[in-house]
């Protein structure tokens, strides 16, 4: 893993290389830290992703997921209701709840394994505007989810 500071300066200049600097900010940095943390140690018993290198991490997972989150692109409005079909390892659900509070997002996705890690790192990071559920797309509107 890389080293914290190196982790915040890496992020620092891709964010602003992708014209994210909005979201380049210490409580941003930390969280996607502990999120990579997390997600390294997992990925060694259970096949998350297959993009380790955290540089790549960064710019793979966390800038390329952000790229719709700049309110004033008006992708997603302040107080939008996201829903992640197929949200596997959680991306975009994560980079989205870390950055921008104000969503509410829900991942699903079709397996229990996947859905049981996105909810146990939501909450060890304390995003309390993620959570997911095991269900298939087509069922989805059966349960009444946004």
């Amino acid at each position: 893993m890389i080293e914290k500071s190196n982790f915040f300066s890496v992020s620092e200049e891709i964010f602003k290389e992708n014209g994210l600097s909005e979201f380049a900010n210490l409580e941003i940095f930390e969280k996607f830290y502990s999120l990579t943390e997390i997600m390294l140690r997992v990925n060694e018993e259970m096949n998350l992703t297959a993009i380790t290198d955290p540089e790549a991490v960064i710019l793979k997972h966390y800038a390329d997921c952000l790229l719709i989150a700049k309110e004033t692109d008006g992708y997603l409005p302040s107080g939008s209701r996201v829903v992640d079909i197929g949200c596997g390892a959680g991306f975009p659900c994560f980079p989205l709840a870390i950055a921008r509070p104000d969503l509410e997002i829900l991942g699903i996705d079709s397996t229990a394994k996947r859905i049981r890690y996105v909810n146990e790192t939501a909450s060890a990071l304390g995003l309390t505007n993620l959570r997911a559920e095991s269900l298939r797309a087509e069922d989805g509107s059966k349960k009444g989810n946004p």
